[in-house]
């Protein structure tokens, strides 16, 4: 259940986006709600740093296609670009779509309305897994940038970075140790903004979501089996029409942007980092070196769990309405 399991991770997710004015919502208290952020100054910001994170996209793409380069240090940044790349698309916003508010809220005035006091879920397992699994990303959206600070500190010409774009590039000049130490800093404030921002989106307008939809489907799946009397098979079919238009509402919003980041950019950020931590171990300092296993991980979990839980939801989605159509409410056994 949202309110349960996920709530109070949203709330502590939004509060430090907004410290970070890497989201233009907030979480009323009172209401309940998502809402939009009501200072100007922080929406601006906002919008400025939408614009600095896809110039920046640019400029290590830039850099991995046209800069002095070998070949092993395209590989090596690849996965970093990716994960950027991928984070920037999660996360846009620029024209402040109430696309956020329209997931998470329903799921909320749901639970408050025709689901209020239905209990836990008995697969309580797989909910505690996903909680599990936003936990650890909530560290990771952290621990990742200060690796890279780390490890900028150490090699500030590590591909795909912008000190890589110079081919004199000296990590060793004591000159421009400032300078690197600057880039690095800035570098990193990117970083940081970027996967908190991509990190809230796809926790909580996603990951959470596609977990409770499966949730609530057994617990229309509990009612059904119960249902005897036309009013509680009313009831049941009413709760299952809100399933499914929060369902389908979910797959309009969620099908041209962060499906598709979500199929294309975790695989391949997998792949590369697997192929860098085996390959390139020696050549990386710890503990820069730590984001890529930690991508990794990141990455494989994302793929089980989530795509597992999504197979589910399409497939449990359908149940009670076909056993409805044939043969009545009891039998879905």
């Amino acid at each position: 259940m949202f309110t349960e399991n996920y709530l109070r991770l949203l709330e502590i997710n939004l509060k430090m986006s907004n410290f970070l004015c890497c989201t233009p919502f907030s979480f009323d208290v009172i209401k309940k709600r998502v809402t939009r952020v009501s200072s100007v100054r922080k929406i601006r910001f906002f919008k400025f740093q939408c614009l600095i994170a896809l110039l920046y996209c640019i400029t290590l793409l830039t850099n991995l296609c046209f800069g002095p380069l070998t070949i092993l240090q395209k590989f090596q940044g690849f996965p970093l670009f990716a994960l950027y790349t991928g984070e920037v698309v999660l996360w846009w916003n620029f024209d402040l779509d109430p696309t956020y508010m329209q997931i998470i809220n329903p799921f909320l005035s749901l639970e408050q309305t025709k689901l209020r006091g239905a209990g836990p879920s008995h697969c309580a397992t797989r909910t505690k897994r996903m909680e599990q699994f936003i936990r650890l990303l909530a560290i990771s959206m952290v621990l990742v940038p200060t690796l890279q600070l780390v490890l900028l500190q150490n090699r500030p010409c590590t591909p795909p970075y912008i000190m890589s774009m110079f081919s004199e590039c000296d990590g060793n000049n004591i000159t421009f140790k400032p300078f690197h130490l600057a880039v690095a800093v800035i570098e990193t404030w990117m970083a940081l903004y970027i996967t908190v921002g991509a990190t809230q989106s796809s926790n909580f307008a996603f990951f959470a979501p596609i977990e409770c939809l499966l949730t609530y489907l057994e617990i229309l799946k509990g009612k059904i089996l119960k249902s005897h009397t036309p009013q509680e098979i009313c009831d049941s079919i009413q709760l299952y029409r809100a399933i499914f238009t929060l369902e389908k509402t979910m797959n309009k919003i969620l099908q041209y942007r962060m499906v598709p980041a979500m199929i294309i950019f975790p695989p391949a950020i997998q792949i590369m980092t697997q192929y860098v931590s085996i390959k390139l171990h020696s050549e990386i300092p710890m503990p820069g070196f730590l984001v890529y296993p930690i991508l990794w991980m990141d990455c494989v979990i994302c793929s089980v769990l989530i795509f597992s839980i999504s197979a589910g939801v399409n497939t449990e989605s359908e149940r009670p309405a076909i056993n409805e159509d044939k043969t009545g409410p009891n039998s879905w056994k």
